[in-house]
C-alpha cells in the first residue's frame, strides 16, 4: 500500500494542468526551442510546386507527345487511302480497298465479297505498288 500511495504521489508532483498557463521560461522554450534559435522555416511548398511542375514536363514528354505524333501519323494514313491499296483493319479483316466515299471503305475480302467499313477502322495501308500483307502462318500441323 505504501508504495502505490508514494507512486501516486511521485505523479502528482509531475502532472501539469492544460488549464494552467505555461510560465515564460516554459513559454519561451516552446517559442524558440531547445537551443534559443528561433525555429527553422520550412521549404516545403515551393518543393512541391517544382516537382508537380516536372511531373507535367515528364508526362508531356514521353506519354502526351508521342500519342499525339502516333494519332498524326494514322490520320495521314488515312487520308492518303486509295482504290486498290491493301489494309488491315482493327478486327484483322485483310482486303483490298475497292471504294472509298467519305468516312466509308469498301473492302474486296475475297472473290466478289465486300464489306464496309468505317476509314478508322484502317490500322495498317501497303499502297497498290507493294505486295498485300501476309497472314500470320497457322501452327496447326
Amino acid at each position: 500500500m505504501k508504495f502505490s500511495l508514494s507512486f501516486v504521489q511521485q505523479d502528482a508532483q509531475n502532472v501539469s494542468f492544460a488549464d494552467s498557463a505555461p510560465t515564460a521560461t516554459q513559454a519561451t522554450t516552446q517559442v524558440t526551442g531547445e537551443t534559443g534559435a528561433p525555429p527553422a522555416q520550412e521549404s516545403g511548398g515551393s518543393s512541391f510546386f517544382i516537382m508537380m511542375g516536372l511531373m507535367v514536363v515528364f508526362m508531356w514528354f514521353f506519354v502526351i507527345r508521342p500519342e499525339n505524333k502516333r494519332k498524326k501519323a494514322a490520320q495521314v494514313m488515312r487520308d492518303s487511302l486509295g482504290k486498290g491499296d491493301s489494309v488491315i483493319t482493327n478486327g484483322g479483316m485483310f482486303g483490298k480497298i475497292v471504294n472509298i466515299s467519305g468516312p466509308v471503305v469498301t473492302l474486296e475480302v475475297a472473290d466478289k465479297c465486300r464489306i464496309k467499313f468505317d476509314r478508322n477502322a484502317v490500322t495498317l495501308a501497303q499502297t497498290g505498288d507493294s505486295p498485300a500483307p501476309a497472314p500470320a502462318a497457322s501452327g496447326g500441323g
